[in-house]
């Protein structure tokens, strides 16, 4: 079959799906030889620089607005008639019918399309956890319900994360479990291949201003990463005589300040670094050097970086949110985030070498068995079989 493969612009800021989509990216270009299914790349916004600012705003302001004017007229047929009489053609359905398409893969996002497609989810959690601002505020919430009701019950495979994806999926939204295709999370490409080389020197880190030894907590100042519970579980671990530090990476989203008004309000300025966003390179060395990965994020059901620090031999404690167990299994020590004393003691846990050589032993084994030629491995499993449902009409 040919499938076309959908990327849209997106930057290293935008966090998990960047390095999502471009590891994905590599794993098609690397299977092209091995299977008789024919991956077309249709990449949406990636002439920027190539076309110039102006011309590519311009081009890019009227493929959107065409595709919207073409959705309403689509909606408003659905609403008033119940059916299509009239459909016309998306920007981007004429393109996949000129390169002769048979199947859609959607990996980051979806929009309307006539062929057979394959979308993912990544979380559900503007149904799972309403109440925070990112998935509720200013129509956020009902954006991401519109989205999912519209594309997924339609979608000829929805793409999960594991068994607590495909069952969220199916209660929220009466999607046949069948129709999902659980597909774990890749880790991603640069920690794997960071792990073949020599480990960083520890002055890589120390050189940022790290006293170590220190605990590693990379993500996107949203309020959903759950800053204050690191934070408590570092001043409960101090208390309790243990000389860390604690250092947050990522791009602001918002919440920057009043992670920093809190690490004042509990007297950790001293032992609290904030670098920020940070490059690759930077991130395996601070993932190499920590004492251990702190990840308590509210949302799942999976999350890229206790996979990343599998990889580069960062023993993981990360929140008991639904799907963190499946993801981590006996190479991570899951807890209950809101339990300051029950994350400090999973902390306290990896001062024992024995414990902490298995943790890292088990977690690179685990980032091994998960790579993104497996992902694409288990797509094209069901291109083999859909190919059957698919030579049946043109």
């Amino acid at each position: 079959m040919r499938v076309g493969v959908i990327v849209t612009e997106v930057g290293r800021g935008i966090g998990g799906r960047y390095t999502f989509q471009e590891m994905l990216l590599a794993a098609v270009e690397r299977a092209r030889p091995s299977t008789r299914h024919e991956f077309v790349i249709h990449r949406a916004g990636w002439n920027r620089y190539a076309e110039g600012p102006l011309a590519w705003k311009a081009r890019r302001l009227a493929t959107v607005g065409a595709t919207l004017a073409l959705r309403a007229v689509h909606d408003v047929q659905d609403a008033l008639v119940g059916t299509r009489l009239v459909h016309v053609a998306t920007p981007l359905e004429r393109r996949l019918e000129a390169d002769a398409i048979d199947l859609v893969w959607f990996p980051t996002y979806v929009e309307d399309v006539s062929l057979p497609y394959v979308c993912q989810v990544f979380d559900l959690e503007h149904r799972m956890k309403p109440w925070f601002p990112e998935v509720s505020r200013h129509g956020e919430w009902e954006h991401r319900e519109r989205h999912y009701r519209r594309y997924l019950p339609k979608a000829t495979r929805v793409i999960v994360a594991g068994e607590t994806g495909r069952e969220q999926v199916s209660r929220f939204f009466g999607v046949p479990p069948e129709n999902c295709l659980p597909l774990k999370h890749p880790t991603p490409d640069f920690a794997l291949a960071a792990a073949q080389r020599k480990p960083q020197p520890v002055e890589s880190v120390t050189a940022l201003g790290i006293r170590q030894p220190y605990l590693l907590y990379p993500g996107q100042f949203w309020a959903h990463k759950n800053h204050a519970a690191a934070l408590d579980a570092l001043a409960e671990l101090r208390g309790r005589g243990e000389d860390l530090s604690l250092v947050l990476v990522g791009s602001d989203k918002g919440q920057r300040g009043l992670v920093e008004a809190q690490v004042r309000e509990r007297g950790l300025d001293d032992a609290v670094l904030i670098l920020g966003y940070v490059e690759e390179e930077q991130l395996v060395s601070l993932y190499q050097h920590a004492h251990a990965l702190l990840y308590l994020s509210r949302f799942g059901p999976e999350n890229l970086p206790p996979l990343e620090a599998f990889a580069l031999g960062c023993p993981v404690v990360v929140a008991d949110v639904p799907g963190a167990a499946e993801q981590v299994g006996e190479a991570g020590i899951v807890v209950d985030p809101d339990d300051t004393a029950a994350v400090a003691d999973a902390v306290q846990r990896l001062n024992a070498a024995k414990e902490r050589a298995r943790l890292v032993k088990a977690g690179q084994a685990r980032a091994g068995e998960w790579t993104a030629d497996d992902y694409l491995a288990g797509l094209i499993a069901f291109l083999d079989e859909f190919e059957r449902e698919r030579r049946l009409w043109r």
